[in-house]
């Protein structure tokens, strides 16, 4: 990948100040977007919506902090997690529809609150929260290493059901949740069923073993077995089935839920985890449909299936943040200012001041972009574009700046593929825009014009190199060549008729 590197993107800083300086000022803690807003929780409880005109409102969410903020897809609700009193932290969900940001009065309403911590475990903090699309399912992790699944409608205040689907043995870094579908009747002959995701069908593909399956299934006795008793609790009878990624610092487990969400199977995919925010569902672009889990690491960014590993790429750094935006995955790396190699290496600081953001094309294997943007918070990408938002603290407070990554047209991706000659990655670039049968056989016509000129040009030079080796072989034995100076220009010339000048020479 670091050979295969594309100016794809541009970085250019927005300008906000239409918005005055009560944004520039915000203590950022939380940042989240969707339905055409930003959304910006603070250190005083409250939450700040700009939408893209620049148009800010706010209303306090909580008394305390707001540590966590999520937008729901395709609905008008925010969920933010934080406390009115110390170390009783809530969940709400607000109801933003018929909220107006020119209003300084009103606020949106919120449809419910429900404590984050269950009530017979100590669960610490939250760490991260996952917002499922059926706005019926919310997951929480917390800082003791506990996933905890609510079950119930977000946007009415009724009774909720608490399920603990996982505990870690250390804080939960990621979570993400999507459901999968599938026919009401089994093969026959033993062959496994035809699996839908969000509607959209495809046959099962062989996976290798995975890492720990059996194992934790002989652990928990609750979710001990036979498989026929796991396949028929994991809903080949019934329609439903879901599952969920969660992600600790040091390890990455997959959870089949039921018919009534309780936890079926587990599988450990590795022995390892990723930082907060390291973590998180792909989908597929084409389609709109859950494709695979991914999760930075130090040295590369793993892809996983539901039961396997999958493909890595390798991407050294130190990631602080890792995001999806069409076919790109964005990683927010941190470095530091090198110590020496007998001393400790220091806790670096996020947001920090040497931080890189790179763009990574996971399709078609090649980095479309790297920019160098100090003190880098989160990667926006659900405010109809890519953005940056940067948090630089000081002294004196924190100052908010939003720089955007700007994709470059279609054409001039072909153009700069062009002039390196990268005509396979050109095609597959034109396929991936779904470009017509006429611009591909453009391309086709100057990959053809290019590979024409190369050979005129390789067989000029191969006369004039089979020339100069017929004029040097002539010379052989002579005052001025002596038989031990011949030297081949080039091993593409025939080797038979170098040996029948020499020969014919008689040396």
């Amino acid at each position: 990948l670091q050979s295969r590197r594309f100016p794809f993107f541009e970085l250019a800083p927005v300008n906000f100040d239409k918005a005055g300086n009560s944004f520039a000022d915000v203590p950022v803690t939380c940042v989240t977007a969707g339905c055409g807003y930003l959304w910006i929780g603070d250190e005083d409880g409250f939450m700040h919506c700009m939408n893209s005109s620049f148009c800010i409102s706010s209303f306090r969410a909580h008394l305390l902090p707001v540590r966590h903020c999520v937008q729901a897809k395709n609905a008008d609700l925010l969920v933010t997690v934080g406390a009115d009193e110390p170390y009783d932290e809530k969940l709400c969900v607000w109801n933003t529809r018929k909220w107006s940001l020119t209003s300084k009065t009103s606020h949106p309403v919120c449809c419910r609150t429900v404590k984050a911590a269950p009530p017979d475990k100590q669960a610490g903090e939250v760490t991260c929260v996952e917002v499922a699309e059926n706005l019926e399912t919310v997951l929480l992790g917390h800082s003791t290493g506990l996933v905890q699944l609510i079950m119930g409608d977000l946007s009415s205040d009724r009774h909720c059901r608490r399920l603990i689907l996982h505990e870690f043995s250390s804080p939960v870094t990621g979570l993400s949740f999507f459901s999968t579908r599938k026919t009401k009747q089994k093969a026959t002959g033993g062959q496994p069923l035809a699996e839908e995701i969000n509607g959209s069908s495809r046959s099962r593909i062989a996976r290798r073993k995975p890492l720990n399956s059996s194992t934790n299934l002989a652990a928990d006795s609750s979710l001990s077995g036979s498989n026929d008793d796991v396949n028929a609790a994991a809903g080949f009878g019934p329609l439903y089935q879901a599952i969920v990624f969660a992600s600790s610092e040091d390890t990455l487990e997959s959870i089949l839920l039921g018919k009534k969400c309780e936890p079926v199977r587990k599988t450990t995919l590795d022995k390892f985890g990723c930082r907060p925010n390291c973590s998180r569902l792909i989908f597929d672009v084409e389609n709109s449909v859950p494709h695979m889990f991914i999760m930075a690491h130090k040295d590369a960014v793993y892809f996983y299936e539901s039961e396997a590993r999958g493909p890595c790429y390798a991407l050294e750094g130190d990631k602080r943040g890792l995001y999806a935006y069409k076919s790109y995955l964005i990683a927010i790396k941190v470095n530091s200012l090198g110590p020496k190699a007998s001393s400790p290496a220091p806790a670096i600081a996020f947001p920090n001041a040497h931080s890189r953001v790179t763009i990574l094309e996971y399709k078609n294997k090649f980095i479309a972009g790297e920019f160098a943007i100090p003190w880098v918070h989160s990667i926006i990408t659900d405010w109809g574009g890519l953005f940056a938002l940067c948090i630089e603290r000081g002294p004196s407070g924190s100052a908010v700046r939003i720089f955007e990554l700007i994709e470059k047209d279609a054409q001039s991706k072909l153009d700069s593929l062009f002039a390196k000659k990268n005509f396979n990655l050109a095609l597959a670039v034109a396929r991936s825009e779904n470009f017509g049968g006429e611009e591909l056989a453009h391309i086709h016509r100057r990959c053809a014009d290019h590979l024409f000129r190369r050979m005129t040009v390789f067989r000029t030079r191969s006369q004039k190199k089979e020339a100069l080796i017929v004029t040097a072989t002539e010379t052989v034995g002579t005052q001025h060549f002596l038989p031990g100076s011949v030297v081949y220009p080039d091993v593409s010339v025939k080797v038979t008729k170098d040996i029948r000048h020499i020969r014919q020479k008689g040396v």
